[in-house]
């Protein structure tokens, strides 16, 4: 959806996302390092959807806190959030493979910040 708003190819774009299953917002996205979220909200608001134009940046950062705060105080949940930095997870497989062993290594409970 967001490839198509742009009309840039997917594996053009990079994607910063909170959530998990169903539940997830994307609240970051670039095309070739540079941060082009304020044009994907710019060519929303242009398709004139109602349900669409009153959606805010802000909006979606409070809604992103609020998911991780959620998660924070879950019983026994354990929590990863991953800086990706400016790696491309498609063509870096070291970057790739040192995200695996975050997600295997043994954790307590709580959330854990790391940085690729």
């Amino acid at each position: 959806m967001i490839a198509l708003v742009l009309d840039i190819p997917c594996a053009e774009l990079e994607f910063d996302y909170a959530g998990m299953h169903h539940s997830g917002w994307v609240t970051g996205v670039r095309h070739r390092g540079r941060d082009v979220m304020p044009l994907v909200l710019e060519r929303i608001a242009s398709r004139g959807r109602s349900y669409e134009q009153a959606i805010q940046i802000t909006y979606l950062e409070q809604l992103q806190q609020r998911y991780l705060d959620h998660l924070q105080k879950l019983d026994g949940s354990r929590v990863l959030i991953v800086d990706l930095g400016e790696h491309d997870l498609l063509h870096d497989q070291v970057a790739y493979h040192r995200l695996l062993e975050h997600i295997d290594a043994p954790v307590q409970e709580g959330v854990r910040q790391v940085l690729l």
